[in-house]
Formats: structure tokens, C-alpha cells, sequence
């Protein structure tokens, strides 16, 4: 399986899933020595960074960081061999399927949220002739819902105009009262 691209980020997400319990409860996984557990996972992780490893003992060591090939020839086990496949592209290289397959549902997910941002947008773009451009501003005497929110900034949304626009009557009541209460010894009772 073919690893698609990614449009507009070369690199892959930085994380490939790995649920403990799915590997706890395969027998097989279980049954594997350390060294071919740490070295399937070892793999993995090269994989989801570059797609594949050689499948040469000697190479795999180096890309690994191991000193003595050996330990790559003693640690290949039936474990590796049932998570992990000849590349269809280079017969010299190991791919694990079981990334390339995450790989696609992380890129399609990304593919379905980028285009329901476009839908979105493309929706919010066809509503912009019903508001009144320039939109009015509260602190000119305009109403906040005249606005479209991107022409609202911090201030804005601080402002006595916009904040007491929605307020009922007794609220602007006991506003006014608390707004002209002296301060006395830092507490205005």
C-alpha cells in the first residue's frame, strides 16, 4: 500500500497509534524474546519516518544505531516477519502495513477536514452580501450584530456599548449604581 501525500506538510504526524492492550493480549507478541519486541517497535518507528527499512541485517543495523549486525540477524523472528513486508517497490526494503494503513486514515481524515473547511468557508463567503459592509461599529453607535465577527477586537468585546447592548433593564440599573459607588479603603461598601 502506497503511502499517499500529504498536501501542504511533507512530513508525516509525529505519532504512529500503538495501544498497549491490542499488543499485551497477541499471543504472539507475548511469546517473542525482548530483543525481537524492542526491535519491531524499533522498526516501526524508522518506518513511520521514512516508509521502510532495508531488510539487510547489516543496513537495518546501521540505520538503526546498533554496532553488531548480529543482534539485528538474532533479534529477526516470526514476529517481524508477520508485521512487516517486502517493499512492492524495492524487494531490498521492509515496509510495516500496519503503518501505511494508519497512514491512509490519518491522511484521508486530514483530506475530509480540510474540505469541510473549504465548505465552510465557501458557506460563510455566500452569506457576506446579506451584512451591511462596512459593518457598523458599537463604539460609533452601531449595533454588535451588524458585525461580522472578524471586525470585533478585544476592545470591542470590552466596550460598555457592546457589552450593555443585551443587558435588561434592571441589570443597567444596578450597573449604574455599582459604577457610581465610591471606593473607600479598596472595597466599595
Amino acid at each position: 500500500m502506497k503511502r499517499p501525500k500529504i498536501s501542504g506538510n511533507k512530513n508525516p504526524p509525529p505519532y504512529w497509534q500503538c495501544f498497549a492492550s491490542n499488543w499485551l493480549s497477541n499471543e504472539q507478541f507475548l511469546l517473542a524474546s525482548l530483543p525481537e519486541r524492542g526491535l519491531l517497535f524499533s522498526i516501526f518507528n524508522f518506518c513511520w519516518e521514512n516508509e521502510s527499512i532495508p531488510s539487510d541485517p547489516k543496513a537495518m543495523a546501521r540505520m538503526l544505531g546498533v554496532d553488531d549486525p548480529q543482534e539485528i540477524t538474532k533479534a529477526l523472528g516470526k514476529l517481524i516477519q508477520s508485521n512487516t513486508d517486502k517493499s512492492s517497490e524495492d524487494s531490498s526494503r521492509l515496509i510495516a502495513p500496519i503503518l501505511d494503513k494508519q497512514f491512509c486514515t490519518f491522511a484521508e481524515q486530514r483530506l475530509a477536514m480540510v474540505e469541510g473547511g473549504r465548505r465552510g468557508g465557501r458557506k460563510t463567503q455566500s452569506h457576506s452580501g446579506s451584512r451591511s459592509y462596512p459593518p457598523s461599529h458599537p463604539s460609533r453607535g452601531g449595533k454588535a450584530s451588524d458585525m461580522n465577527r472578524n471586525d470585533v477586537n478585544l476592545h470591542d468585546l470590552n466596550s460598555n456599548a457592546v457589552y450593555r447592548e443585551r443587558l435588561t433593564k434592571e441589570q443597567k440599573e444596578w450597573l449604574d449604581e455599582y459604577d457610581q459607588t465610591e471606593i473607600k479603603d479598596g472595597a466599595p461598601f
